[in-house]
């Protein structure tokens, strides 16, 4: 291979650099003063910011629904794996839902919501009382700053109580209300970004807190009180308003699983 002229130079001149480096660097004085130069460039440190806690903790309590979706292409239903029967299906007047799709990342089947929606039956054991609750979404939004409702039980209307996962603008929220207030809570991580993003909600007697990511984005010390919403399932992939479906707010995206529990 031929060797260009300046790439010949240019080597030439490195070697000397090298050569007479070497030579400074020997002289006791020059030694010591590189020294001091280097300490005085090198980066200095910068207290880290604090961090609440590395992730939501650890579940707790009574896992009254658990939506995997797993299930093949051309399932007509969402099963509940926690064994109370909370088998989820879809709303005939948005039956958009489709199964079959798998996830490789996360070793794991999910469903794409386009105009559907999922919706339990109304049930004693997904009331959550005065007890903790804890939802747990894995989502992939893909319209953009358009409303999606991502999981619910009850709107607010409702009086007795409800709770959600949305995301709006960009960003998601939870909400909870109850007998004694509510709680607002939004991230600032961005979520419709056509990327996967776990997201969990928590309320205790008196705190809510949500998660995006395993980070915490938002908290408020809050009493929400008690939920006793005895009318409404859990609602997955948009909402329903005294029967009739909001069409602004369905889920454009994919969901991997979505858990709930209570205690």
């Amino acid at each position: 291979m031929r060797t260009h002229p300046i790439g010949t130079a240019l080597a030439a001149a490195a070697a000397t650099l090298t050569v007479v480096g070497v030579a400074l660097a020997s002289h006791p004085a020059a030694a010591a003063g590189g020294a001091a130069a280097a300490a005085a460039s090198a980066p200095q440190a910068v207290a880290p910011r604090a961090v609440v806690a590395a992730g939501p903790p650890a579940p707790t309590g009574t896992l009254v629904g658990s939506w995997q979706f797993d299930g093949p292409a051309g399932s007509t239903s969402e099963p509940d794996s926690s064994g109370t029967g909370n088998t989820a299906t879809p709303d005939p007047r948005h039956p958009g839902v489709s199964w079959g799709r798998w996830e490789p990342t996360s070793d794991s089947g999910y469903a794409h919501f386009a105009d559907g929606i999922l919706q339990t039956p109304n049930s004693a054991t997904l009331v959550p009382g005065d007890r903790d609750i804890r939802v747990d979404v894995r989502v992939r939004v893909t319209n953009g700053a358009k409303g999606n409702n991502i999981i619910q039980k009850g709107t607010s209307t409702d009086t007795s109580g409800f709770w959600k996962i949305e995301t709006t603008y960009y960003i998601t929220r939870c909400r909870f209300l109850g007998a004694q207030g509510s709680a607002r809570l939004q991230s600032h991580a961005v979520i419709n970004d056509g990327r996967w993003h776990t997201i969990t909600c928590t309320k205790t007697a008196s705190a809510a807190d949500l998660w995006v990511d395993g980070a915490l984005e938002d908290h408020q010390d809050v009493v929400v009180g008690a939920n006793t919403n005895t009318t409404d399932g859990v609602s997955i992939g948009g909402k329903t308003i005294n029967g009739s479906v909001s069409p602004d707010d369905e889920l454009g995206g994919d969901l991997d699983y979505a858990t709930y529990r209570l205690g």
